[in-house]
């Protein structure tokens, strides 16, 4: 699925390089002019090459450069909202089993691109881990994806070092 979304976002790109290249100003077109059957119509236009590197370059560069500054929070700022949020916890099963944050859906980080079409897109989504880092960097490949992903400083170990509840 991560494949498909990343695939339609670079046909996107493409399209619109396309469409910026060539204007968007309304060109007149000739009638089809009918030639007999013995004549060869006119060759077309080749294809413009696309370079594909560049176009992924380019969406990765804008992405970090204008990256959302919420893209990693801060515990004190949702602690009180988990409700709101779709959590994905993406520590080993073994410490998930252990303790986790009430209602958060335990996925391994190499099963989210499989999962990603049972993640819902009309709610946030809070990614956390151990310390907050692994959460960072797949709450931006969400966010690549399309998915409004967030991950929290400090992981579960400042979930449980802020003495907050946890569910085995």
């Amino acid at each position: 699925m991560l494949k498909k979304r990343i695939s339609l976002l670079l046909m996107v790109m493409v399209i619109s390089l396309m469409a910026f290249a060539t204007g968007c100003a309304e060109k007149e077109t000739a009638a089809p002019t009918t030639t007999p059957s013995s004549e060869q119509p006119a060759a077309t236009q080749p294809a413009p090459e696309v370079d594909e590197d560049a176009i992924v370059d380019e969406v990765v560069k804008n992405f970090l450069t204008n990256q959302e500054k919420t893209l990693m929070v801060k515990l004190d700022a949702v602690k009180d909202q988990m409700a709101n949020f779709y959590v994905i916890d993406i520590r080993a099963a073994e410490d998930f089993a252990k303790g986790h944050i009430e209602g958060a859906v335990n996925m391994q980080i190499a099963d989210i691109g499989n999962g990603l079409d049972t993640i819902p897109a009309d709610k946030p989504i809070l990614v956390v881990c151990y310390s907050g880092q692994n959460a960072s960097k797949t709450a931006s490949a969400m966010k690549i994806a399309g998915l409004n992903a967030q991950s929290m400083i400090g992981g579960m170990g400042a979930w449980e070092k802020a003495e907050l509840p946890v569910v085995q």
